[in-house]
This record gives structure tokens, sequence and C-alpha cells, in this order.
């Protein structure tokens, strides 16, 4: 018995057959990641939440030691105060990252009290950058 199979009919079915094969590999093809958020705003972010006394909101910023930190903040001194972050710089370094973070505190007794400098230590921790540090570096004037 022979079969007489046109080649057009060939054609169309290796066509067919190359469509849903790559219809199949896109369909396997990872969605595009959400742009990561900038180190800078996670550290205003994280400046912000200790300044309204949200230290929980603060913790899910952070992995070890900021974590424990911010818990020892959240039992003894995690009150609101105002304040207003100035200015955020970061440098980065492989996959850390080192902001210095200026402060305007309101209410201090003392003016000389009133702007404070933070340095805030950041990594990639699974694709976020997360605050593992953080320390007060100095008061002072503008």
């Amino acid at each position: 018995m022979l079969i007489n199979l046109s080649t057009t009919s060939i054609k169309k079915k290796i066509l067919l057959i190359g469509l849903l094969f790559v219809a199949f590999l896109f369909s396997f093809h990872p969605q595009p990641k959400e742009k990561e958020t900038p180190p800078e705003e996670i550290t205003e972010k994280f400046m912000v939440f200790l300044a309204e006394g949200k230290c929980p909101d603060a913790t899910n910023l952070t992995i070890e030691p900021a974590r424990t930190k911010v818990n020892i903040t959240d039992t003894n001194l995690c009150m609101p105060y105002k304040s207003e972050i100035i200015e955020v710089n970061c440098k980065q370094k492989n996959d850390s990252v080192y902001c210095d973070c200026h402060e305007l505190r309101e209410g201090a007794a003392n003016e000389q009290f009133n702007h404070i400098w933070h340095e805030v230590s950041l990594v990639l921790n699974e694709g976020e950058w997360k605050v593992c540090d953080f320390r007060f570096l100095k008061f002072g004037v503008e």
C-alpha cells in the first residue's frame, strides 16, 4: 500500500507542530519580576516606620541583626515622634548597600539634637533589599 502525501500537506503539518512547540516554550517563560524597590526608598520607609511607632512594620523590612534591634526598641521605646527625613544617600558594594540618613526631629530640648544622622546597612535577601543593621552616627545642626 502506497501513501501519497503532498509536500504542501507535510509543510503545513511541520509548520503547525513548530507553532505548537513555540507556544509550549512561551507558556513556561517566567513572568518578568517586578522592579525592585531601591535601597533609598527602603531606608526612608524603615526610618519613617520607627518615627511613627510602627515597629512591626519596620521589622518587616529587616533581617538579623536589625530585626533584634527593632524588637528591643519595640518593647522599650517604640513611641511615635515627629520626624522628617531630609536626605538618604546610599553607596552599593556588591550585594550590600550602606545608606546615610539625615533626619530632622522636632521637640528636642536642645537644638543641637534636632539633626540626627544614621547609617543603615542593607543586603539583598531573596531579591529584595532588607535592612540588616542600623546605627546612630551623630547629632548636630545642619
